[in-house]
């Protein structure tokens, strides 16, 4: 018996990091099962945000300070977006912070594990509802 897997199809994860390599290390990952948009930094970010496409996941490898204050701000734009920091040097503190305040639902540290990115944005896609307008 297989388990049938709910449609993340038309989904979309908008990935924000400055550095080319990286945007399309994580873009490699995540494309092919769902949309992503790469931005390369919290302004672009925030525009498309503020934009009429549907976001589903915002992903950020921008410094911990930066995406801190860019998901605070995503959570008054778009409450119903998932939001998850990537980062080599996590500022605990921050993070948590962050957390007990809900500006961030997860994080993840360098070396990432590919498999657990696919699967926590994979479960997130699965559970959003788009709001009704």
């Amino acid at each position: 018996m297989t388990a049938k897997t709910p449609d993340t199809k038309g989904k979309t994860i908008l990935y924000a990091n400055c550095e080319q390599g990286m945007a399309d290390y994580i873009s490699g990952i995540l494309k092919g099962r769902y949309n992503v948009i790469i931005t390369c930094d919290a302004v672009e970010t925030l525009n498309i945000l503020q934009g009429e496409q549907d976001i589903a996941v915002v992903i950020s490898d921008l410094p911990v300070a930066i995406s801190v204050a860019l998901f605070a701000e995503i959570k008054t734009i778009r409450p119903h977006c998932k939001v998850m920091l990537l980062t080599s040097h996590l500022d605990v503190d921050a993070a948590k912070h962050a957390i007990e305040q809900g500006a961030i639902n997860k994080y993840l540290t360098r070396p990432w594990n590919k498999k657990r990115l696919q699967r926590q944005s994979m479960s997130w896609l699965r559970r959003i509802t788009p709001p009704k307008d």
